[in-house]
């Protein structure tokens, strides 16, 4: 039998596209029922949940005897939490450019891209912007390699 309470759960339930869990369970009426005075024995606490979370629900029950107010029984819902697989990063070696901070081994940077820089530059008015960036680009990198190293994996 329903009443007008259970009319108005249901129709909020297929508004927001919800579960009611307590109906997805096959169970004996003790694990169902969640109020009880006197004689009279009703279903009346329920669990909604996204469709979504269907999979993660095991169990919804009443336990019998377990009174948490006066006349309600306890409601119960098992469920599994899945964490999501941590990715783990894979590794690129770096340019320890933080050794630059040293002022011996910047000067040894210093004097390492000066001595590949003259070579590749040449005061050329007719070069283009990329390939005059190339040109400085390379023995940036170049110098940095030779005098810092690149990271290791531990």
């Amino acid at each position: 039998d329903r009443n007008t309470g259970g009319e108005r759960i249901m129709e909020f339930a297929l508004a927001n596209d919800l579960l009611i869990g307590n109906t997805l369970f096959i169970k004996r009426e003790s694990h169902l029922v969640t109020y009880i005075s006197g004689n009279h024995r009703t279903q009346i606490d329920y669990v909604l949940f996204r469709r979504s979370f269907r999979r993660a629900v095991t169990d919804i029950k009443v336990i019998p005897g377990e009174e948490c107010a006066r006349q309600h029984q306890l409601l119960v819902c098992d469920f599994v939490v899945h964490t999501p697989a941590v990715h783990k990063r894979k590794f690129t070696s770096r340019l320890r450019t933080w050794k630059l901070r040293d002022p011996d081994v910047a000067k040894e940077y210093l004097e390492t891209f000066v001595s590949m820089v003259k070579p590749a530059t040449t005061s050329d008015p007719s070069l283009e912007v990329e390939e005059s960036w190339s040109r400085l680009k390379t023995p940036l990198i170049e110098a940095a390699a030779k005098v810092c190293g690149y990271s290791k994996q531990h």
